[in-house]
């Protein structure tokens, strides 16, 4: 899977040279995070597991 991350890279430079201001280094990390939370939020199967015998799913709770 190819993902375009050009936005992103712009998003970062501006970020960056924010928090560089503040003294903090500004990573991809924070933005994959909440990516991530907002994803599991949306489709919470995402955090699902199969059980060990392969007969049901089991669901995580995210809390909000």
């Amino acid at each position: 899977m190819q993902i375009n991350m050009n936005k992103l890279m712009v998003l970062r430079a501006a970020l960056k040279e924010q928090a560089a201001k503040h003294g903090v280094s500004f990573t991809y990390m924070p933005v994959l995070i909440k990516a991530v939370s907002l994803a599991l939020q949306k489709y919470p199967l995402l955090n699902a597991s199969l059980h060990s015998d392969g007969t049901s799913v089991i669901f995580k709770v995210c809390a909000n």
